[in-house]
């Protein structure tokens, strides 16, 4: 600007346009290097180098990035994506089963840096009902702790994972699903979340705008789609009680499942 010798300009929306973002299909830690790069900045000789973390919210306990809470609903044969910065070496899993507590170790070979972790239910015995995911540092000392209490998987359940604003991969299964005809030649499912605290409802709402979007199916393929938000349903003050979602494939006559 004329007669201006300094002045500020927000490059987050162009770096975050430049994420890479894809599921991991590999069960306990992947680095995440593509997820929260390096960016270099150079300003008239100036050079300047940082993590981006493509996020719009604080991490939980400043190591956990998301916007699902830590107490969550899976059923087996599901997974979840964790995202955690440095600092982490390693997870101790501890599930509920009909033999007792049954808890396992997991160490982190790239502590230095952010990592993802993929939780796998089929690690766990057929009886779990409720396990917990504790992340710790090199002391011993928690960093992050997600609980997650085992329900029957439904048939017609449809599970849905996308990146929100709190920069992570989150899951959601839908109860129900329904097919509904035919849209620009591309099949559409609309679906309506169960009723959920409002923690789990406000993170599921940035369904509707987020920038990657998949389906996973029977076998654990992530389909990519674009999702579109509806009219929710609202509780009498205001709050909603129910989001509704219309998912399309990205990809022309694609199936949204198998």
């Amino acid at each position: 600007l004329l007669d201006t010798s300094s002045g500020e300009i927000d490059i987050a929306p162009l770096i975050r346009n430049r994420v890479t973002v894809h599921p991991v299909t590999i069960a306990g830690f992947s680095p995440a290097s593509l997820r929260i790069p390096w960016v270099r900045v150079k300003v008239e000789g100036a050079v300047d180098t940082k993590r981006f973390l493509p996020a719009l919210r604080q991490p939980e306990g400043g190591v956990r990035l998301g916007s699902m809470p830590g107490d969550r609903i899976i059923s087996r044969g599901e997974c979840d994506e964790l995202t955690l910065l440095s600092g982490v070496a390693r997870a101790e899993l501890s599930a509920q089963t009909a033999a007792g507590t049954v808890t396992r170790i997991v160490t982190n070979p790239i502590p230095a840096i952010p990592v993802l972790f993929r939780v796998d239910t089929m690690e766990w015995d057929e009886s779990v009902s409720q396990a917990e995911v504790r992340m710790l540092n090199a002391n011993g000392e928690e960093l992050s702790v997600v609980r997650y209490c085992f329900v029957p998987r439904v048939a017609e359940g449809v599970r849905v994972a996308w990146f929100g604003r709190g920069g992570a991969i989150e899951h959601y299964t839908f109860p129900v699903r329904a097919e509904v005809g035919e849209q620009q030649s591309r099949r559409v499912l609309r679906m309506a979340a169960a009723h959920e605290p409002q923690a789990v409802l406000r993170a599921l709402a940035e369904l509707g705008t987020a920038p990657f979007a998949w389906v996973v199916d029977s076998s654990g393929r992530y389909i990519p789609v674009t999702a579109e938000a509806g009219e929710p349903v609202l509780l009498r003050h205001g709050a909603p009680a129910a989001l509704r979602f219309t998912l399309r494939p990205t990809q022309k006559n694609g199936s949204l499942w198998s």
